[in-house]
This record gives structure tokens, C-alpha cells and sequence, in this order.
């Protein structure tokens, strides 16, 4: 009867908060958190104290939540953001900068910190805290995807493409990671600038990296998202000089170039491909390629006159 009870006075409260009255909720609550009660209740009544803004009560509360579970991570993160809310700014950096130090060096505890900061949407200091556990674990590419996550809802798009290369750079990663990174990038680059950002970004983590494949790859995949075949083409050849297959993504290329009309590509790579595969397997399907191609080209240039 007594768990109904309080079911009924914080479910009246939740009516109070969804209606805006906060002062009548916080009647309700006020007596609920004098019992035992859980985090349902906890986060409304803390959402209360906020919105009515009882800073002196907020702050009473979330010690005595802390003082009682020194331990729980949550609490931990309220009480810095009550210090933070109070307008002590420079009070609340050493309290998060002696947090960050302290649980720097355990990855598990750094990621149920950053949950609870991203929940209280304090995103600069989710970044801060993976900083400095990178930092002390001396490590280019923990988080990665926490930090590209929070870079992009940022609108930081250098910082979120950065990310990106350095883990391109310093992990092992095959197709299928490469692929992700380039959906990634799909779905966070919007419009040409953004793309002509990542290649200016890819060509200088290529003055330090230049032999590294996935950003070649990489930057292949950007210039084909622009449409410019050809400096697309450029980087693949590249790639096939150092490793000669069968140049099937050189040919994807080249039909990808045809099916775009950019003709004079289509043939440079198809005549690459039949000059440098003479014995391959698809050795006639490039010059019958090449060969279509040039047609469609001279086509194009001298249009046949259908009235004549």
C-alpha cells in the first residue's frame, strides 16, 4: 500500500511538471524524497529544484545523494554541475579537472562519466574528460567515437574529421571500417565546402603519412563524392601501382566515370587498365570499354545532325 501510494504522488507530480507547475509538484516531491525512493524520483525532484531555481535545496540535496553513495558516478557529475549552476565557474573547473585526473586512467569509469555528462548535455566537458584520459593513457584514437560523435553535434567539423584520419592512421582497419568511417562522413558533410575540408585535412595528414592506404582510399572516396573522376582516378592508380590485382576498383571507377558522361576519364582509365592488365581476366572488357567510351566521346563533341 505504501509503494502505491508514492506511485500515485510521483505519477501526480509528473502531471504537475508535464503541465508546467512546478511548485505544485514540488509539494509531492518534497515529501517523496523524505523516504527511500529511486532515481525516477531523484531526477524530477532535481529537475524541480532547477526550474524553480532553489539553488541552496539543490545543493543540500545532491551532498546528502553523495555523501550517501560517495560512489555512484551520478551523483559524483550533479554535484559539480550544481556548483556549476551556481555560477561558481571557477569553483566547478577544479572540481571537474580533479574528477577527470582522478578517474583518467580507467577507461569504464571515464565512459559511465561521459554518459552522465552527455546526459546533462555538458558536452565541452565530455570532450575534456576523454582528452585528458587519452591523454593519460597516452592514446591518438580512445573515443573515437564518443569525441566524432560530439564534434559533429557541435558543428566542429575540423576537429570531427581529425578524429577520423588519426584513427585511419593509427589502427589496423580493413573494408568494412573504412566503409563505416565514409558513411560517417556521408551523413555529417553536407554540401561541397565541407567536402573540400576533408581533402584539404586528408592531404596534410599525407604530409606526414604518405604511403598510409585507408587515407588514399579515403580521399578517392571523396573526390568520387564530388564527382571529380578524374583526381579520383588519380589516387586509385596510385594505390593499384603499389599493389597490382586485377584493377576491378579501377573499373568501378571507369563505369562510374561513363555512367557521368566524363568520357575523356572513362577512357584514360580503361586505357590504363587494358596497357597495365594485358593478361588479365578482364583485359577485353577494358578495351571494348575504352572503345564505347571514345565513341560516346566523339558523340558528344560532333553530334550527329538528325534533321539533315
Amino acid at each position: 500500500a505504501k509503494l502505491q501510494a508514492q506511485q500515485q504522488q510521483e505519477k501526480i507530480a509528473v502531471e504537475y511538471i508535464e503541465k508546467g507547475d512546478f511548485e505544485k509538484a514540488y509539494v509531492f516531491l518534497e515529501k517523496l524524497i523524505k523516504k527511500e525512493h529511486d532515481l525516477s524520483v531523484y531526477e524530477l525532484y532535481r529537475s524541480t529544484l532547477i526550474e524553480l531555481r532553489k539553488w541552496d535545496e539543490l545543493d543540500k540535496y545532491t551532498k546528502k545523494k553523495l555523501k550517501k553513495n560517495p560512489d555512484n558516478i551520478l551523483f559524483v557529475v550533479d554535484y559539480g554541475e550544481v556548483i556549476k549552476i551556481k555560477k561558481d565557474d571557477n569553483s566547478s573547473k577544479k572540481y571537474f579537472d580533479k574528477l577527470f585526473k582522478e578517474y583518467s586512467s580507467s577507461t569504464i569509469s571515464v565512459e559511465k562519466i561521459g554518459l552522465f555528462l552527455v546526459k546533462r548535455e555538458e558536452y565541452k566537458l565530455a570532450i575534456q574528460l576523454y582528452l585528458t584520459s587519452r591523454k593519460s593513457l597516452r592514446s591518438d584514437v580512445l573515443y573515437v567515437d564518443k569525441l566524432t560523435e560530439l564534434y559533429q553535434f557541435l558543428n566542429k567539423k575540423s576537429l570531427m574529421i581529425d578524429e577520423y584520419l588519426a584513427w585511419l592512421v593509427n589502427t589496423f582497419v580493413n573494408k568494412n571500417s573504412l566503409e563505416n568511417v565514409q558513411n560517417n562522413l556521408q551523413n555529417a558533410l553536407q554540401d561541397e565546402d565541407d567536402y573540400n575540408l576533408l581533402i584539404d585535412l586528408i592531404y596534410k595528414k599525407l604530409e606526414e603519412n604518405s604511403q598510409n592506404e585507408n587515407l588514399l582510399r579515403l580521399i578517392a572516396w571523396s573526390y568520387i563524392q564530388q564527382q571529380d573522376f578524374y583526381n579520383a582516378f588519380v589516387q586509385l592508380r596510385a594505390l593499384d601501382k603499389k599493389h597490382p590485382v586485377d584493377g576491378h576498383e579501377l573499373m568501378e571507377l571507369g563505369n562510374m566515370a561513363l555512367d557521368n558522361k566524363e568520357y575523356q576519364t572513362s577512357i584514360d582509365i580503361f586505357d590504363y587498365l587494358s596497357d597495365n592488365y594485358p593478361n588479365g581476366l578482364f583485359y577485353i572488357k577494358y578495351k571494348k570499354s575504352a572503345i564505347f567510351a571514345r565513341e560516346l566521346l566523339a558523340k558528344s563533341s560532333y553530334p550527329i545532325d538528325t534533321n539533315k
